[in-house]
């Protein structure tokens, strides 16, 4: 926030012993954005922000042939979901902003261009060729050490929705499943958790629509009634403008021991693969992987938790062709699953 700063004098005898106030000082903290460090978070829906307390991390930048006496820049961040373009926009009744963006890490930022319109008003960046996976920066100040309110926001590559994790744990009072979405850029997700017995045919278990600020805490449920045999799980999100993302499925056997090969990703495999186990407890068993005249090829030991597992298959040096992969416990129990090696 802003405050005011008064001083004045103990003058002993004189009146009531003080001297009259000093001209006020005025000062701010520092905003937690004040550096690259601290970047916010922005999305479609802009937020309200400020660059009042900023201080000038980097030099003002030259954009429209002319530069800035200053810049008391705060700093903003997104990642981009899908290869394309984006557009970073900024609405301002009273400052006159700049705004410039970054690739990079905060300690090796390459500048990917600024926008610098004449007046107060907002300004608009248009940033092409950004790729999927990478984070991008963005600070905003203004012109001639100018401070004041501002709404910021991203359209484009950057995309509403993603499911940072969905696990299942069997509880001896039913199935937990929990789950962390991200979900800054709507200002509403709606997330339904389906259930099924095949894992092809899914019916909703639970539906619940939380604001973008309770997407930042973990989500869990517990199915308290869950069915006989292998329960198949999955996680459906939607946005406020209907896109739809799905989670990977998660299964979990309800039964008082044992353990099921659910299956193995991808199929045909290159190099390597994903084996998903559910365990009804906490076991060891042998992984075998062998052709189909019964040749072992590979053996690992393995230990179960009660749930979903989990197991990272590295098949690279195996030929081309068909083989299977097994499941062993020590008093003989197997489960097998075929794939095919490309």
């Amino acid at each position: 926030g802003s405050y005011q700063v008064y001083v004045r004098q103990d003058c002993a005898g004189s009146g009531n012993g003080y001297s009259a106030n000093s001209a006020a000082a005025s000062f701010a903290t520092l905003p937690a954005n004040d550096d690259c460090s601290g970047a916010v978070t922005i999305g479609t829906i802009s937020i309200s922000s400020s660059n009042v307390g900023a201080t000038q991390s980097q030099l003002p930048s030259t954009c429209t042939g002319s530069t800035s006496s200053s810049a008391l820049d705060s700093w903003y961040q997104f990642t981009a979901l899908s290869d394309g373009d984006a557009l970073v926009s900024i609405s301002a009744n009273t400052v006159d902003v700049i705004v410039e963006a970054y690739s990079g890490t905060c300690g090796t930022l390459s500048s990917l261009g600024c926008a610098d319109a004449s007046g107060a008003g907002g300004e608009v960046l248009s940033l092409t060729g950004l790729t999927a996976g990478q984070t991008y920066f963005v600070r905003v100040y203004g012109w001639n050490g100018a401070v004041g309110n501002f709404n910021i926001g991203v359209t484009g590559a950057a995309l509403p929705i993603s499911i940072e994790y969905f696990k299942g744990t069997k509880q001896s009072n039913g199935h937990l499943l929990d789950w962390k979405v991200t979900c800054y850029n709507t200002p509403t997700v709606t997330m339904v958790l389906e259930r099924s017995a095949d894992g092809r045919n899914f019916k909703p278990l639970n539906s619940q629509t939380e604001t973008s600020l309770r997407c930042l805490q973990p989500f869990s449920f517990m199915d308290a009634a869950p069915l006989a045999g292998i329960n198949y799980y999955r996680l459906k999100s939607m946005d406020i403008d209907g896109k739809v993302t799905y989670s990977t499925i998660v299964a979990l056997l309800n039964k008082d021991k044992g353990f099921e090969l659910v299956s193995l990703v991808p199929n045909p495999v290159r190099t390597d693969a994903v084996l998903s186990i559910t365990s009804a407890n906490r076991s060891i068993i042998e992984i075998v992987v062998s052709d189909l005249s019964g040749k072992q090829l590979n053996k690992q030991r393995v230990n179960l938790i009660s749930g979903n597992n989990l197991l990272p298959l590295n098949v690279r040096n195996l030929p081309a062709g068909t083989y299977q992969v097994s499941g062993l416990t020590a008093d003989g129990v197997s489960r097998t699953l075929r794939f095919v090696k490309q």
